[in-house]
Parts: C-alpha cells; sequence; structure tokens
C-alpha cells in the first residue's frame, strides 16, 4: 500500500493590522471629502485683527454697539477669506471642481454670508439653552450668535459647498480626529467652538474687571480659538 500523506491545514487571516486600516481610513477620508492645502493664506489673522479691533473700538464700554459695527467689519473679511480657501483646494478638488462648470464663486461666497446669518437664529436659541442670560443681554447675545456663526459656519459652508449631508459623513468617519487636526478650516472652526466654551470660565469670578461681562469672553475666546486652530495645523 501507498504511504498516506498527511494532511496539512491552511490558515487564512483577515484581519488587517493597525497600520494598514489607519491608512487606508486616511486615504478614504483625503478621496471622498475635499481637501484644501496648508497654507499661510488660510490662516485667519483677521480674527485677531478684528479682536483687537473691536476692543480699540470701546467693547468693553458698550459691547452691544461695538460688537454690531464689528459685523459690518467682519462680513467683508469672512469674504476675503472664503476666496482664499477657493484658492486652496487640493488637485483632486479642483478637479471636481472643474467638472462641475455650473459653480459661481462670487454666489457662493455670498449665499455662505446669507446662509451663516440665517444659522445664527438657531445658534441664538442654543446658546439661551446652554445657560445664556435670558432675562438680560438678548441683543448681546443674539450679536454674539452673529459673529460665531459668521467665524465657524461660514469657511465650512466654503469648504463643503453647502452640502451638510457630506460634512456630517465625514464627522462620522474613521480618523476624523487626525483628519480635523490636519485641516486649517476644520480645526479653526473646533478650536473656535472650545475657545467659546472657555470663554464663560472668567465671567463668574469675583474679579470686577469690565471685560467680564456678557459676552466679550466668549466673543474674545472664539476669535482667539479660531486664529490658534488656523496656525496649529503646521505642527501636526
Amino acid at each position: 500500500m501507498p504511504p498516506k500523506l498527511k494532511a496539512t491545514r491552511k490558515s487564512v487571516s483577515f484581519q488587517y493590522s493597525s497600520d494598514e486600516s489607519v491608512s487606508k481610513s486616511q486615504y478614504i477620508l483625503k478621496r471622498e471629502f475635499p481637501q484644501i492645502e496648508t497654507s499661510t493664506l488660510t490662516i485667519p489673522f483677521h480674527a485677531i485683527l478684528m479682536i483687537f479691533g473691536l476692543y480699540k473700538a470701546g467693547l468693553t464700554a458698550n459691547a452691544s454697539e461695538v460688537m454690531l459695527k464689528g459685523i459690518l467689519s467682519l462680513i467683508p473679511l469672512q469674504l476675503l477669506y472664503g476666496y482664499l480657501i477657493t484658492t486652496r483646494f487640493t488637485e483632486k478638488s479642483k478637479k471636481s471642481k472643474t467638472q462641475n462648470s455650473s459653480e459661481n464663486v462670487p454666489l457662493l461666497l455670498a449665499g455662505g454670508v446669507v446662509i451663516s446669518l440665517v444659522l445664527s437664529v438657531p445658534l441664538f436659541v442654543l446658546l439661551i439653552l446652554l445657560g445664556a442670560p435670558l432675562a438680560s443681554h438678548l441683543k448681546e447675545t443674539y450679536l454674539l450668535s452673529i459673529h460665531l456663526s459668521l467665524l465657524i459656519f461660514y469657511p465650512l459652508l466654503i469648504l463643503y459647498k453647502y452640502d451638510y449631508k457630506l460634512l456630517i459623513k465625514f464627522l462620522d468617519a474613521d480618523g476624523v480626529y487626525n483628519a480635523i487636526a490636519k485641516n486649517q478650516i476644520l480645526f479653526s472652526a473646533v478650536l473656535a467652538v472650545i475657545g467659546t466654551w472657555f470663554g464663560v470660565i472668567p465671567i463668574p469670578l469675583d474679579w470686577d474687571r469690565d471685560w467680564q461681562q456678557w459676552p466679550i469672553t466668549l466673543l474674545t475666546g472664539a476669535y482667539i480659538g479660531s486664529f490658534v486652530g488656523g496656525v496649529s495645523c503646521f505642527i501636526f
């Protein structure tokens, strides 16, 4: 009788290494979502200029009047900033932009301002729900919501071209935190929100300073956070 052959067992592993899964998620994030090139042009220098100008104009003496005038200065600065964003799209984003010949950049920029002003209304409601003064300072709170909406939402509207579903899909993707840290627009928006949140801390402190009045510290934190976010992308 011929000798029996021993059966050999073959095992196949379908597990991906952590490095492979991370690189795959990064590939998906870069392929499916709009990207911009990190550049000094898209650092929101105007955020620092704005908050400095607001204090110079007497923000601590008459917050509501100065904040209202500040909006009139912020809108043209954001329009210019939005245009700079459109010039820094990566090659993949530029190709998709070329394919969509109906895109109108001036309309995109102007429409973003209008949408941001509309979004300031639900943002105002959210600020009230989160603890903003209800019995007083309603005007200041609403002006704060306009500043925040233009500062945070407007660049995102330009980057994602009003496609909020794409933004939600991006935020739900794997590896999103690393991708946000490398995107100047997204990181500026995130740190502006964080800066606003930290801006609440000095208000109840018993320091009796004129800059502690609502909502000056929140506004300051938002503008500083936006600028820091744009600069920090060069570190990551």
